[in-house]
Protein backbone atom coordinates (compact mmCIF):
# COMPACT_ATOMS: atom_id res chain seq x y z
CA UNK A 1 0.00 0.00 0.00
CA UNK A 2 2.82 2.40 0.87
CA UNK A 3 4.43 1.73 -2.51
CA UNK A 4 1.16 2.46 -4.26
CA UNK A 5 0.74 5.72 -2.36
CA UNK A 6 4.29 6.79 -3.18
CA UNK A 7 3.80 5.89 -6.84
CA UNK A 8 0.56 7.89 -6.87
CA UNK A 9 2.34 10.90 -5.33
CA UNK A 10 5.14 10.70 -7.90
CA UNK A 11 2.62 10.49 -10.72
CA UNK A 12 0.77 13.52 -9.36
CA UNK A 13 3.99 15.51 -9.02
CA UNK A 14 5.00 14.53 -12.55
CA UNK A 15 1.60 15.57 -13.90
CA UNK A 16 1.79 18.94 -12.15
CA UNK A 17 5.31 19.51 -13.40
CA UNK A 18 4.27 18.67 -16.95
CA UNK A 19 1.30 21.06 -16.80
CA UNK A 20 3.44 23.80 -15.27
CA UNK A 21 6.09 23.40 -17.93
CA UNK A 22 3.48 23.54 -20.69
CA UNK A 23 2.01 26.75 -19.28
CA UNK A 24 5.29 28.59 -18.65
CA UNK A 25 6.75 27.43 -21.98
CA UNK A 26 3.69 28.89 -23.70
CA UNK A 27 4.36 32.21 -22.00
CA UNK A 28 8.02 32.15 -23.03
CA UNK A 29 7.10 31.26 -26.62
CA UNK A 30 4.55 34.08 -26.86
CA UNK A 31 6.96 36.73 -25.54
CA UNK A 32 9.79 35.61 -27.87
CA UNK A 33 7.58 34.97 -30.88
CA UNK A 34 5.98 38.38 -30.72
CA UNK A 35 9.28 40.21 -31.03
CA UNK A 36 10.33 38.44 -34.24
CA UNK A 37 6.94 37.91 -35.85
CA UNK A 38 5.97 41.59 -36.07
CA UNK A 39 8.90 43.11 -37.94
CA UNK A 40 8.22 41.03 -41.06
CA UNK A 41 4.77 42.70 -41.26
CA UNK A 42 5.91 46.34 -41.32
CA UNK A 43 5.21 46.76 -45.04
CA UNK A 44 1.71 45.29 -44.78
CA UNK A 45 0.85 47.32 -41.65
CA UNK A 46 2.00 50.51 -43.38
CA UNK A 47 -0.18 49.71 -46.39
CA UNK A 48 -3.23 49.28 -44.12
CA UNK A 49 -2.76 52.73 -42.61
CA UNK A 50 -2.04 55.15 -45.48
CA UNK A 51 -0.19 58.28 -44.46
CA UNK A 52 1.53 56.70 -41.46
CA UNK A 53 5.08 57.99 -41.13
CA UNK A 54 8.04 55.61 -40.69
CA UNK A 55 8.66 57.12 -37.24
CA UNK A 56 5.16 56.12 -36.16
CA UNK A 57 5.48 52.65 -37.64
CA UNK A 58 8.70 52.06 -35.68
CA UNK A 59 6.73 52.46 -32.46
CA UNK A 60 4.87 49.25 -33.24
CA UNK A 61 8.14 47.56 -32.32
CA UNK A 62 9.57 50.08 -29.85
CA UNK A 63 6.49 50.46 -27.66
CA UNK A 64 6.74 46.75 -26.87
CA UNK A 65 10.48 46.85 -26.18
CA UNK A 66 10.46 49.97 -23.97
CA UNK A 67 7.55 48.78 -21.81
CA UNK A 68 9.21 45.39 -21.46
CA UNK A 69 12.57 46.94 -20.52
CA UNK A 70 11.16 49.33 -17.93
CA UNK A 71 8.92 46.82 -16.14
CA UNK A 72 10.95 43.60 -16.36
CA UNK A 73 12.81 44.05 -13.05
CA UNK A 74 9.99 45.50 -10.90
CA UNK A 75 7.48 42.91 -12.10
CA UNK A 76 9.95 40.16 -11.22
CA UNK A 77 10.22 41.56 -7.71
CA UNK A 78 6.48 42.13 -7.48
CA UNK A 79 5.95 38.43 -8.23
CA UNK A 80 8.03 37.51 -5.18
CA UNK A 81 5.82 39.76 -3.06
CA UNK A 82 2.31 38.88 -4.27
CA UNK A 83 2.98 35.40 -5.71
CA UNK A 84 4.47 34.13 -8.96
CA UNK A 85 1.38 32.35 -10.24
CA UNK A 86 -0.81 35.36 -9.61
CA UNK A 87 1.58 37.63 -11.50
CA UNK A 88 2.03 35.13 -14.33
CA UNK A 89 -1.71 34.60 -14.79
CA UNK A 90 -2.34 38.34 -14.84
CA UNK A 91 0.44 38.86 -17.38
CA UNK A 92 -0.78 36.07 -19.66
CA UNK A 93 -4.42 37.22 -19.61
CA UNK A 94 -3.44 40.84 -20.31
CA UNK A 95 -1.11 39.69 -23.11
CA UNK A 96 -3.93 37.76 -24.78
CA UNK A 97 -6.38 40.66 -24.49
CA UNK A 98 -3.80 43.12 -25.86
CA UNK A 99 -3.08 40.74 -28.75
CA UNK A 100 -6.78 40.64 -29.60
CA UNK A 101 -6.90 44.46 -29.56
CA UNK A 102 -3.88 44.59 -31.89
CA UNK A 103 -5.65 42.30 -34.34
CA UNK A 104 -8.67 44.61 -34.63
CA UNK A 105 -6.86 47.96 -34.22
CA UNK A 106 -8.65 50.56 -36.38
CA UNK A 107 -5.66 52.90 -36.43
CA UNK A 108 -1.93 53.08 -35.76
CA UNK A 109 -2.44 54.78 -32.37
CA UNK A 110 -4.52 51.92 -30.99
CA UNK A 111 -2.04 49.40 -32.36
CA UNK A 112 0.92 51.14 -30.70
CA UNK A 113 -0.91 51.43 -27.36
CA UNK A 114 -1.87 47.76 -27.43
CA UNK A 115 1.74 46.84 -28.25
CA UNK A 116 2.90 48.76 -25.18
CA UNK A 117 0.43 46.79 -23.06
CA UNK A 118 1.76 43.58 -24.62
CA UNK A 119 5.29 44.57 -23.61
CA UNK A 120 4.20 45.28 -20.04
CA UNK A 121 2.44 41.90 -19.91
CA UNK A 122 5.53 40.14 -21.27
CA UNK A 123 7.55 41.77 -18.49
CA UNK A 124 5.25 40.02 -16.01
CA UNK A 125 5.39 36.68 -17.84
CA UNK A 126 9.13 36.17 -18.42
CA UNK A 127 10.62 36.56 -14.91
CA UNK A 128 7.77 34.68 -13.24
CA UNK A 129 7.61 31.77 -15.69
CA UNK A 130 10.99 30.33 -14.77
CA UNK A 131 10.44 30.90 -11.06
CA UNK A 132 7.06 29.17 -11.26
CA UNK A 133 8.62 26.20 -13.02
CA UNK A 134 11.54 25.80 -10.61
CA UNK A 135 9.23 26.03 -7.61
CA UNK A 136 7.29 23.01 -8.91
CA UNK A 137 10.32 20.86 -9.83
CA UNK A 138 12.80 19.02 -7.59
CA UNK A 139 16.18 20.76 -7.35
CA UNK A 140 18.06 18.00 -9.17
CA UNK A 141 16.01 18.69 -12.30
CA UNK A 142 16.49 22.47 -12.33
CA UNK A 143 19.44 22.61 -14.74
CA UNK A 144 17.70 20.42 -17.29
CA UNK A 145 14.46 22.38 -17.05
CA UNK A 146 16.21 25.74 -17.41
CA UNK A 147 17.93 24.48 -20.55
CA UNK A 148 14.69 23.26 -22.11
CA UNK A 149 12.85 26.44 -21.05
CA UNK A 150 15.50 28.63 -22.70
CA UNK A 151 15.39 26.47 -25.83
CA UNK A 152 11.65 27.06 -26.25
CA UNK A 153 12.21 30.81 -26.45
CA UNK A 154 15.09 30.41 -28.90
CA UNK A 155 13.09 28.10 -31.15
CA UNK A 156 10.17 30.54 -31.10
CA UNK A 157 12.51 33.35 -32.11
CA UNK A 158 13.85 31.26 -34.98
CA UNK A 159 10.38 30.29 -36.21
CA UNK A 160 8.84 33.74 -35.66
CA UNK A 161 9.83 35.31 -39.01
CA UNK A 162 8.73 32.25 -40.99
CA UNK A 163 5.38 32.01 -39.22
CA UNK A 164 4.92 35.76 -39.51
CA UNK A 165 5.67 35.75 -43.21
CA UNK A 166 3.11 33.04 -43.88
CA UNK A 167 0.41 34.80 -41.83
CA UNK A 168 1.09 38.18 -43.43
CA UNK A 169 0.39 36.61 -46.82
CA UNK A 170 -3.20 36.25 -45.59
CA UNK A 171 -3.52 39.34 -43.37
CA UNK A 172 -1.06 40.99 -40.96
CA UNK A 173 -3.73 40.94 -38.24
CA UNK A 174 -3.33 37.18 -37.97
CA UNK A 175 0.15 37.62 -36.46
CA UNK A 176 -1.60 38.86 -33.32
CA UNK A 177 -4.55 36.47 -33.41
CA UNK A 178 -2.15 33.53 -33.30
CA UNK A 179 -1.21 34.62 -29.78
CA UNK A 180 -4.81 34.09 -28.68
CA UNK A 181 -4.90 30.64 -30.28
CA UNK A 182 -1.61 29.58 -28.68
CA UNK A 183 -2.51 30.91 -25.24
CA UNK A 184 -5.99 29.40 -24.90
CA UNK A 185 -4.84 25.83 -24.00
CA UNK A 186 -2.49 27.25 -21.36
CA UNK A 187 -5.28 29.37 -19.87
CA UNK A 188 -7.53 26.31 -19.68
CA UNK A 189 -5.04 24.25 -17.64
CA UNK A 190 -3.75 27.14 -15.50
CA UNK A 191 -6.08 26.37 -12.55
CA UNK A 192 -4.31 22.99 -12.15
CA UNK A 193 -0.86 24.60 -11.83
CA UNK A 194 0.22 24.68 -8.16
CA UNK A 195 0.38 28.07 -6.52
CA UNK A 196 3.08 29.35 -4.17
CA UNK A 197 2.16 32.30 -1.94
CA UNK A 198 4.22 35.47 -2.11
CA UNK A 199 6.78 36.31 0.53
CA UNK A 200 5.19 39.66 1.32
CA UNK A 201 7.22 42.76 2.01
CA UNK A 202 7.52 46.07 0.23
CA UNK A 203 6.53 46.43 -3.39
CA UNK A 204 9.02 47.73 -5.97
CA UNK A 205 9.13 51.38 -6.93
CA UNK A 206 7.03 51.77 -10.08
CA UNK A 207 7.65 55.52 -10.31
CA UNK A 208 11.31 54.82 -11.12
CA UNK A 209 10.22 52.35 -13.80
CA UNK A 210 7.89 54.90 -15.38
CA UNK A 211 10.69 57.47 -15.35
CA UNK A 212 12.98 54.99 -17.14
CA UNK A 213 10.29 54.27 -19.74
CA UNK A 214 9.68 57.97 -20.31
CA UNK A 215 13.40 58.72 -20.67
CA UNK A 216 13.89 55.88 -23.16
CA UNK A 217 10.77 56.84 -25.14
CA UNK A 218 11.88 60.48 -25.40
CA UNK A 219 15.37 59.49 -26.54
CA UNK A 220 13.85 57.24 -29.19
CA UNK A 221 11.47 60.01 -30.32
CA UNK A 222 14.28 62.58 -30.53
CA UNK A 223 16.58 60.29 -32.51
CA UNK A 224 13.91 59.02 -34.91
CA UNK A 225 12.69 62.54 -35.79
CA UNK A 226 16.19 64.08 -35.96
CA UNK A 227 16.25 63.92 -39.78
CA UNK A 228 12.61 64.95 -40.30
CA UNK A 229 12.47 68.43 -41.90
CA UNK A 230 9.02 69.02 -40.38
CA UNK A 231 10.40 68.81 -36.82
CA UNK A 232 12.25 71.91 -35.67
CA UNK A 233 15.52 72.03 -33.77
CA UNK A 234 13.85 73.45 -30.67
CA UNK A 235 11.36 70.56 -30.59
CA UNK A 236 14.25 68.10 -30.69
CA UNK A 237 15.96 70.09 -27.96
CA UNK A 238 12.88 69.93 -25.73
CA UNK A 239 12.67 66.17 -26.31
CA UNK A 240 16.32 65.71 -25.36
CA UNK A 241 15.97 67.91 -22.26
CA UNK A 242 12.89 66.03 -21.04
CA UNK A 243 14.70 62.72 -21.63
CA UNK A 244 17.59 63.95 -19.47
CA UNK A 245 15.22 65.10 -16.70
CA UNK A 246 13.41 61.76 -16.61
CA UNK A 247 16.77 59.96 -16.59
CA UNK A 248 17.83 62.02 -13.56
CA UNK A 249 14.51 61.21 -11.86
CA UNK A 250 15.06 57.53 -12.55
CA UNK A 251 18.55 57.57 -11.01
CA UNK A 252 17.31 59.59 -8.02
CA UNK A 253 14.45 57.19 -7.35
CA UNK A 254 16.73 54.17 -7.79
CA UNK A 255 19.05 55.60 -5.11
CA UNK A 256 16.35 56.70 -2.67
CA UNK A 257 13.54 54.14 -2.94
CA UNK A 258 13.41 51.31 -0.40
CA UNK A 259 12.93 48.78 -3.21
CA UNK A 260 14.27 50.55 -6.33
CA UNK A 261 13.19 49.78 -9.87
CA UNK A 262 16.83 49.01 -10.71
CA UNK A 263 19.55 48.18 -8.22
CA UNK A 264 22.33 50.54 -9.32
CA UNK A 265 24.82 48.93 -6.93
CA UNK A 266 25.58 46.29 -9.55
CA UNK A 267 27.37 48.97 -11.58
CA UNK A 268 30.09 48.99 -8.94
CA UNK A 269 31.62 45.95 -10.65
CA UNK A 270 33.90 46.77 -13.60
CA UNK A 271 32.95 43.66 -15.56
CA UNK A 272 29.27 44.43 -15.16
CA UNK A 273 29.72 47.97 -16.46
CA UNK A 274 31.60 46.67 -19.49
CA UNK A 275 29.00 43.96 -20.16
CA UNK A 276 26.13 46.45 -19.86
CA UNK A 277 27.81 48.76 -22.38
CA UNK A 278 28.47 45.80 -24.68
CA UNK A 279 24.85 44.65 -24.44
CA UNK A 280 23.60 48.17 -25.23
CA UNK A 281 25.86 48.77 -28.24
CA UNK A 282 25.38 45.29 -29.65
CA UNK A 283 21.60 45.44 -29.48
CA UNK A 284 21.53 48.95 -30.93
CA UNK A 285 23.04 47.34 -34.02
CA UNK A 286 20.70 44.39 -33.60
CA UNK A 287 17.68 46.72 -33.64
CA UNK A 288 18.85 48.10 -36.99
CA UNK A 289 19.12 44.57 -38.35
CA UNK A 290 15.73 43.61 -36.90
CA UNK A 291 13.92 46.28 -38.90
CA UNK A 292 16.22 46.75 -41.89
CA UNK A 293 16.73 43.16 -43.02
CA UNK A 294 13.00 42.36 -43.58
CA UNK A 295 12.45 45.71 -45.35
CA UNK A 296 15.32 44.98 -47.75
CA UNK A 297 13.83 41.58 -48.52
CA UNK A 298 10.28 42.80 -49.19
CA UNK A 299 11.43 46.08 -50.78
CA UNK A 300 14.48 46.28 -53.07
CA UNK A 301 14.94 42.49 -53.31
CA UNK A 302 11.23 42.03 -54.12
CA UNK A 303 10.45 38.90 -52.08
CA UNK A 304 6.95 38.05 -50.89
CA UNK A 305 6.33 38.23 -47.11
CA UNK A 306 6.25 34.42 -46.86
CA UNK A 307 9.59 33.95 -48.62
CA UNK A 308 11.07 36.95 -46.79
CA UNK A 309 10.09 35.40 -43.46
CA UNK A 310 11.94 32.20 -44.31
CA UNK A 311 14.96 34.15 -45.53
CA UNK A 312 15.09 36.37 -42.44
CA UNK A 313 14.68 33.30 -40.22
CA UNK A 314 18.19 32.23 -41.22
CA UNK A 315 19.50 34.82 -38.74
CA UNK A 316 17.63 33.63 -35.61
CA UNK A 317 18.34 30.02 -36.64
CA UNK A 318 22.07 30.78 -36.76
CA UNK A 319 21.75 32.44 -33.34
CA UNK A 320 20.23 29.27 -31.88
CA UNK A 321 23.16 27.24 -33.22
CA UNK A 322 25.81 29.62 -31.89
CA UNK A 323 24.06 29.86 -28.50
CA UNK A 324 24.21 26.07 -28.13
CA UNK A 325 27.84 26.02 -29.22
CA UNK A 326 28.73 28.88 -26.85
CA UNK A 327 27.40 26.86 -23.91
CA UNK A 328 29.74 23.99 -24.74
CA UNK A 329 32.92 25.88 -25.62
CA UNK A 330 35.60 26.18 -22.91
CA UNK A 331 35.89 29.89 -23.68
CA UNK A 332 35.76 32.91 -21.38
CA UNK A 333 33.00 35.52 -21.73
CA UNK A 334 35.62 37.93 -23.05
CA UNK A 335 36.56 35.54 -25.88
CA UNK A 336 32.93 34.84 -26.76
CA UNK A 337 32.15 38.57 -26.72
CA UNK A 338 35.10 39.39 -28.96
CA UNK A 339 34.10 36.69 -31.44
CA UNK A 340 30.38 37.54 -31.32
CA UNK A 341 30.95 41.27 -31.81
CA UNK A 342 33.43 40.64 -34.63
CA UNK A 343 31.05 38.31 -36.49
CA UNK A 344 28.22 40.81 -36.12
CA UNK A 345 30.40 43.68 -37.37
CA UNK A 346 31.56 41.53 -40.28
CA UNK A 347 27.94 40.88 -41.24
CA UNK A 348 27.21 44.61 -41.18
CA UNK A 349 30.34 45.34 -43.20
CA UNK A 350 29.32 42.70 -45.75
CA UNK A 351 25.98 44.45 -46.26
CA UNK A 352 27.60 47.90 -46.34
CA UNK A 353 29.98 46.94 -49.13
CA UNK A 354 28.36 44.13 -51.08
CA UNK A 355 24.59 44.37 -50.56
CA UNK A 356 24.31 48.10 -51.19
CA UNK A 357 26.40 47.73 -54.35
CA UNK A 358 23.54 45.79 -55.93
CA UNK A 359 24.33 42.36 -54.52
CA UNK A 360 21.95 39.48 -55.01
CA UNK A 361 20.05 37.67 -52.26
CA UNK A 362 22.48 34.73 -52.23
CA UNK A 363 25.72 36.70 -52.36
CA UNK A 364 24.72 40.07 -50.90
CA UNK A 365 22.08 39.32 -48.25
CA UNK A 366 22.37 35.73 -47.00
CA UNK A 367 26.01 35.76 -45.76
CA UNK A 368 25.30 38.94 -43.79
CA UNK A 369 22.21 37.61 -42.00
CA UNK A 370 24.01 34.38 -41.07
CA UNK A 371 27.04 36.28 -39.74
CA UNK A 372 24.91 38.65 -37.66
CA UNK A 373 22.89 35.70 -36.32
CA UNK A 374 25.99 33.76 -35.31
CA UNK A 375 27.33 36.88 -33.60
CA UNK A 376 24.09 37.45 -31.70
CA UNK A 377 24.10 34.00 -30.12
CA UNK A 378 27.70 34.34 -28.94
CA UNK A 379 27.47 37.96 -27.78
CA UNK A 380 24.32 37.54 -25.72
CA UNK A 381 25.83 34.58 -23.89
CA UNK A 382 29.10 36.45 -23.38
CA UNK A 383 27.66 39.65 -21.94
CA UNK A 384 25.22 37.94 -19.58
CA UNK A 385 27.88 35.52 -18.32
CA UNK A 386 30.59 38.19 -18.16
CA UNK A 387 28.32 40.73 -16.49
CA UNK A 388 27.16 38.44 -13.69
CA UNK A 389 30.50 36.66 -13.12
CA UNK A 390 31.81 39.28 -10.71
CA UNK A 391 28.54 39.85 -8.81
CA UNK A 392 27.71 38.31 -5.43
CA UNK A 393 25.16 35.50 -5.70
CA UNK A 394 22.37 37.58 -4.16
CA UNK A 395 22.77 40.16 -6.97
CA UNK A 396 22.53 37.71 -9.90
CA UNK A 397 18.85 38.41 -10.57
CA UNK A 398 19.30 42.17 -10.35
CA UNK A 399 22.30 42.03 -12.69
CA UNK A 400 20.54 39.86 -15.25
CA UNK A 401 17.54 42.19 -15.15
CA UNK A 402 19.69 45.28 -15.79
CA UNK A 403 21.47 43.55 -18.67
CA UNK A 404 18.15 42.67 -20.28
CA UNK A 405 16.98 46.25 -19.78
CA UNK A 406 20.12 47.53 -21.54
CA UNK A 407 19.38 45.06 -24.33
CA UNK A 408 15.81 46.28 -24.91
CA UNK A 409 16.62 49.99 -24.70
CA UNK A 410 19.62 49.56 -27.00
CA UNK A 411 17.42 47.79 -29.53
CA UNK A 412 14.78 50.54 -29.37
CA UNK A 413 17.38 53.25 -29.96
CA UNK A 414 18.81 51.19 -32.85
CA UNK A 415 15.38 51.14 -34.50
CA UNK A 416 15.16 54.92 -34.06
CA UNK A 417 18.60 55.37 -35.65
CA UNK A 418 17.53 53.21 -38.58
CA UNK A 419 14.42 55.34 -39.15
CA UNK A 420 16.43 58.55 -38.99
CA UNK A 421 19.05 57.31 -41.46
CA UNK A 422 16.69 55.75 -44.01
CA UNK A 423 13.76 58.19 -43.94
CA UNK A 424 12.10 57.95 -47.36
CA UNK A 425 15.02 56.01 -48.87
CA UNK A 426 14.15 52.34 -48.30
CA UNK A 427 13.10 51.63 -51.88
CA UNK A 428 16.70 51.18 -53.07
CA UNK A 429 19.62 49.17 -51.70
CA UNK A 430 21.83 52.27 -51.46
CA UNK A 431 19.35 53.87 -49.08
CA UNK A 432 20.45 51.42 -46.37
CA UNK A 433 24.18 52.18 -46.54
CA UNK A 434 24.25 54.48 -43.51
CA UNK A 435 22.18 52.07 -41.42
CA UNK A 436 24.48 49.12 -42.20
CA UNK A 437 27.51 51.27 -41.34
CA UNK A 438 26.04 52.08 -37.90
CA UNK A 439 25.18 48.38 -37.44
CA UNK A 440 28.85 47.61 -38.10
CA UNK A 441 29.89 50.28 -35.58
CA UNK A 442 27.63 48.66 -32.98
CA UNK A 443 29.50 45.39 -33.46
CA UNK A 444 32.88 47.13 -33.17
CA UNK A 445 31.84 48.91 -29.95
CA UNK A 446 30.63 45.57 -28.59
CA UNK A 447 34.10 44.14 -29.30
CA UNK A 448 35.71 46.99 -27.35
CA UNK A 449 33.32 46.41 -24.45
CA UNK A 450 34.08 42.68 -24.47
CA UNK A 451 37.80 43.45 -24.35
CA UNK A 452 37.18 45.36 -21.09
CA UNK A 453 35.65 42.29 -19.41
CA UNK A 454 38.27 40.72 -17.17
CA UNK A 455 38.97 37.00 -17.22
CA UNK A 456 37.83 35.98 -13.73
CA UNK A 457 39.51 32.61 -13.91
CA UNK A 458 42.83 34.25 -14.60
CA UNK A 459 42.32 36.55 -11.62
CA UNK A 460 41.35 33.69 -9.41
CA UNK A 461 37.79 34.96 -9.04
CA UNK A 462 36.50 37.87 -7.12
Amino acid sequence: MADLLEASKNETRGSRLGLTFFVVATGSVLASLDLFIVNIAFGSISASFPGVQPQQLAWVLNAYGIAFAALLIPFGRLADVVGRKRTFVTGLVVFVVASAVCSIAPGIGVLIAARAVQGAAAAAIIPTSLGLLLTTAPRERHTRLVSVWAATGSIAAALGPTVGGLLVQVDWRFIFLINVVLALPALIVLPRVPSVPGSGGRRPDLLGSLALAAAAALVVWTVSYSSDPDVSLWQLGVGALLAALFAVLFVWRSRRAAVPAVNLQVFGDHGFRAASAGMFFFYAGFGIMLVGAPLVLTGPLGLSPAVAGIAFGAGPAAAVVSTIVAGRLPSTPRTLGLLGGALFALGGLWWTILLTAGGSFWWGYLPGIVLTGLGAGLAQTAFIAGGTAGLPQHEYSAGAGVLNTARQIGSAIGVAVFVALTLGATSSLTGYTGAWAVLTAGGVLAVLAAWAIRDRSAEGGR
